[in-house]
């Protein structure tokens, strides 16, 4: 079992630096953590390129011509256990206007 919180702002002015940052992450068996961050498919038409997509700490570069769409990030982190129990957790970027 792995547990989560994620960090960020979250109103941004502009898309040049968005970051997202993972700032509790734990097992309580003290087991080994791997990540893995993706956009989800079919919800948007805006495609983000993610930085470091398999560390606790990742950049998402959104084009500039985000607007009225938005964009799904998931973040899966597994522990290494036999018993294995993935945690989810969804961020949601919304572009309603123009910045």
């Amino acid at each position: 079992m792995v547990y989560l919180k994620i960090s960020g702002s979250y109103f941004y002015k502009s898309l040049a630096d968005w970051r997202i940052m993972l700032i509790f992450v734990a097992d309580p068996d003290g087991d080994a953590l791997s990540f893995r961050w993706w956009q989800q498919n079919g919800i948007g038409q805006t495609k983000a390129e993610i930085s470091n997509a398999t560390s606790s700490s990742v950049k998402v570069e959104i084009p500039a011509t985000f607007m009225n769409d938005e964009i799904h990030i998931i973040c899966e982190v597994h522990d290494q256990s036999k018993y294995a129990l993935p945690a989810y957790r969804r961020i949601i970027i919304k572009a309603t206007g123009q910045f």
